[in-house]
């Protein structure tokens, strides 16, 4: 069931029941070594993190102009192109409705994300985890490492942007001058680890904002996210000690476990909603935790505090300081992905397309079969959000080259491009840079003719490009 798909031309959202179309062919197309000539859909799921970067992105894919759609009286109605791209002999041929052919979408395929149920349970349905019961997607979303996302040997992650994960409080005059805690810090809070600090002669457990400055004894109730999620795997990876159960949850002031754990991540309104299985009435003593780039771009900031959706009256957040680094793009994104680097913000996570390599074992038309070609042509490190043709390809609807369009898109959600050369006042792209697929135990073998003639890379061992493709 399709809940939203953007046009190709207008950018609207067109809300629609189902997709039923003749000539529009899902995830069974693509073989591997043929032309299509013949718009498909890619579709994709996982990540609520970069959901909304993700559908900007397919939006401005969708609108590339490709081949020339056939013509004809009456006019053929299947989306077939009447002229394929290898055998033009140059890009700039007339393409669709007459627009200049670009080297992003030959075939006009079309992606379409699904609704967000995290990074994890994106993969898992990619992995073909229940047996045919999810939908047959071409790509996941993720917004963790293969390994606290349910990566297995046969995906490919193709890491195109950067995020930080950072502590959120709800300052009162106990702990409003508490703004930094430390890695150490925040695992001891979560490990609840007894007999943490001594305040005039009283032993305190780690889960005690008193520990940290506040003017009296207020415990901390810890709040967890989701299981799936990438920002919960990278928080359960770094701080948690990788258990999804730390043990702050087993002592918490207000409320029990099941009440301050599976939260969405990155929402904080079910903490103030007495409504929700997750309101315990502990706003004071509350500990989450949250994406950077959601914080900044969800949350309307008031001096060092935020106001967030959802968030009760009166009340303000604040995203913390860890290791005494706020998560701004100076602390992030020289990181290249690395958390915990000398210098820099320390709770760090790539964000990532995964596609199947050729190990997937499913049969053709499923989610768990090898990636498509229309799907390597958009997710893989030689596709769409990598290659280096987009830095000198120009979008003809905005006279701007299609790299300093995606790298706007992921700034704008508040994340940042892996490379650091983007100059948004003069409209230049990134700097490229060695891909290194070779960490891949198999890349992408593109082999349809018109990705090739699109992509004069794609047979390089080592592309120039603009993402950090991993093996999963």
């Amino acid at each position: 069931m399709f809940r939203r798909l953007f046009s190709r031309r207008g950018g609207a959202a067109v809300a629609v029941v189902a997709l039923s179309v003749s000539g529009i062919t899902m995830a069974a197309a693509g073989t591997a070594g043929a032309t299509d000539n013949q718009t498909t859909v890619i579709s994709g799921s996982g990540s609520n993190t970069i959901y909304q970067l993700d559908v900007e992105l397919a939006d401005l894919f969708n609108l590339a102009p490709g081949c020339n759609l056939s013509g004809g009286t009456p006019q053929p109605l299947n989306f077939a192109c009447s002229t394929a791209y290898e055998t033009s002999g140059t890009v700039n041929q007339p393409g669709e409705n007459g627009e200049p052919a670009t080297e992003e979408n030959p075939n006009n395929d079309v992606v379409f994300n699904y609704p967000a149920l995290g990074s994890g349970n994106g993969v898992n349905q990619l992995n073909g985890v229940n047996s045919g019961a999810e939908p047959d997607i071409n790509f996941a979303r993720s917004s963790a490492t293969p390994a606290n996302s349910n990566g297995t040997s046969a995906q490919n992650y193709v890491q195109f942007a950067i995020d930080g994960v950072s502590w959120v409080d709800f300052p009162s005059k106990d702990t409003k001058k508490i703004t930094n805690l430390t890695v150490a810090q925040l695992q001891a809070i979560y490990a609840d680890t007894p007999g943490y600090c001594t305040v005039k002669s009283t032993v305190y457990p780690a889960d005690n904002w008193i520990c940290y400055g506040a003017k009296t004894s207020l415990p901390i109730d810890c709040y967890e996210a989701q299981s799936g999620s990438g920002t919960q795997g990278t928080w359960k990876a770094l701080i948690q000690g990788g258990s999804g159960t730390p043990a702050c949850l087993s002592n918490e002031t207000h409320g029990t476990s099941a009440s301050h754990n599976g939260l969405f991540e990155n929402e904080i309104g079910s903490i103030m909603d007495p409504s929700s299985k997750y309101y315990n009435d502990d706003i004071d003593n509350a500990i989450y935790f949250f994406s950077a780039g959601k914080y900044d771009t969800e949350c309307t900031v008031k001096g060092t505090k935020s106001t967030c959706p959802g968030q009760a009256s009166g009340t303000t957040t604040q995203l913390g300081q860890v290791n005494g680094f706020a998560a701004t793009q100076a602390n992030i994104q020289p990181t290249k992905c690395q958390p915990n680097l000398s210098g820099y913000f320390p709770i760090i996570r790539c964000l990532s397309n995964v596609y199947n390599n050729s190990s997937a074992t499913g049969s053709a038309g499923t989610a768990a079969a090898p990636a498509t070609q229309t799907t390597l042509n958009y997710t893989s490190e030689y596709g769409f959000m990598c290659k280096s043709q987009t830095a000198t390809d120009i979008d003809p609807y905005t006279g701007e080259n299609y790299r300093f369009e995606i790298e706007t898109d992921i700034l704008g959600q508040g994340f940042y491009p892996i490379d650091t050369g983007y100059d948004a006042s003069s409209g230049k792209a990134g700097t490229a840079f060695a891909e290194e697929p070779t960490a891949l135990t198999l890349p992408a073998k593109i082999t349809d003719a018109n990705y090739q003639f699109v992509d004069p890379s794609y047979t390089s061992a080592d592309p120039t490009g603009y993402c950090l493709p991993i093996k999963g």
